[in-house]
């Protein structure tokens, strides 16, 4: 590994670039998805494609159903799943959403919703006057796809001005939306499919749902920690870490450290596998009466987060 976060002293700038890895790691699976769409056979260089005036993305007054700590929510399209909601305020949170019938482990179809400092798809540091097409190039960058773009277009997302470009190639179709929230924070929507699977109706009901406001800024209570704990990262209600223990040990050290201290397990949900696991404790007193869902799975990709073979677990209040 290239870096580590400190475990007790950790800077905002270290935190900062910890919560950032821990973002990539969760999209890894997303992004790589994404990319196999075109991957298929040498296929032509897509030319820029005329788009028809698109309805501005407004607030809905529906009721959103899916929230993010970071500060933004949105309603769930009939059909559709939530593959993924991480993040917690201040440093980032990310939304995947795919349709039920797709595998969400590694999504040939999404939207992806993130808000941060840093822009969700964006790898180097923005400067302080960058523009949304600033941001826009650099996105496009990531996924290489900055050769393959189409017309761009203003339009509005929950209130803000975004820069939205659409990408059609005879594999695929993408749409990648960017907005400034605040002086701080970014909004960055990535939508993709099969060109036979698209569904523009659904990216547009999810940008007409889409609303940010501030997020949270609770800090997250002292969980309790296997000894080889790294890369450690609390940032709003959410406590994420790397351990060298297996999935079955780091279950074990929770159910003891836990339970020692009066909380239940909520067996009915517990989800384990080889490669990932999902646990549920009640009655934690430091939760002060919330649920604390547990998370975590191997790395499966040599990384600065951690070597293969490690698990990242994340804790989290319900």
């Amino acid at each position: 590994m290239t870096s580590r976060i400190s475990m007790s002293r950790s800077t905002p700038s270290t935190v900062r670039s910890g919560w950032r890895l821990l973002l990539l790691v969760w999209l890894l699976p997303v992004l790589l998805a994404a990319c196999n769409l075109v991957s298929e056979s040498a296929a032509p260089t897509p030319t820029a494609t005329a788009l028809p005036p698109r309805v501005a993305a407004e607030p809905t007054t529906n009721p959103a159903n899916i929230t993010n700590p970071e500060g933004f929510a949105l309603t769930l399209p009939p059909g559709w799943v939530v593959a993924a909601n991480e993040g917690a305020a201040t440093f980032g949170g990310v939304v995947t959403l795919t349709p039920a019938t797709v595998d969400t482990s590694a999504p040939t179809q999404a939207v992806v919703i993130g808000v941060s400092e840093q822009p969700l798809l964006v790898t180097d540091p923005i400067t302080t006057g960058a523009t949304l097409d600033d941001v826009l190039d650099e996105a496009l960058q990531t996924l290489e796809l900055d050769q393959q773009t189409g017309e761009r277009s203003t339009t509005r997302i929950s209130g803000l001005t975004a820069r939205v470009v659409e990408i059609d190639t005879p594999q695929s179709q993408r749409r990648l939306a960017v907005a400034r929230v605040d002086d701080t924070r970014w909004l960055v929507v990535y939508a993709y499919a099969p060109v036979a699977q698209w569904d523009a109706a659904a990216v547009d009901a999810v940008l007409r749902s889409l609303r940010v406001f501030e997020p949270s800024l609770a800090l997250p209570p002292p969980y309790p920690l296997p000894p080889d704990a790294s890369n450690l990262a609390r940032v709003g209600n959410q406590t994420s870490f790397v351990t060298s223990l297996p999935i079955d040990a780091v279950m074990e050290f929770y159910r003891t450290a836990l339970g020692a201290a009066g909380a239940t397990e909520r067996t009915a949900v517990t989800y384990a596998t080889a490669e990932e696991f999902e646990m549920v404790f009640e009655g934690w007193p430091p939760a002060n009466g919330q649920a604390v869902l547990i998370q975590g799975g191997l790395i499966s990709i040599e990384n600065e987060v951690g070597a293969i073979g490690q698990t990242v677990v994340t804790l989290q209040l319900e």
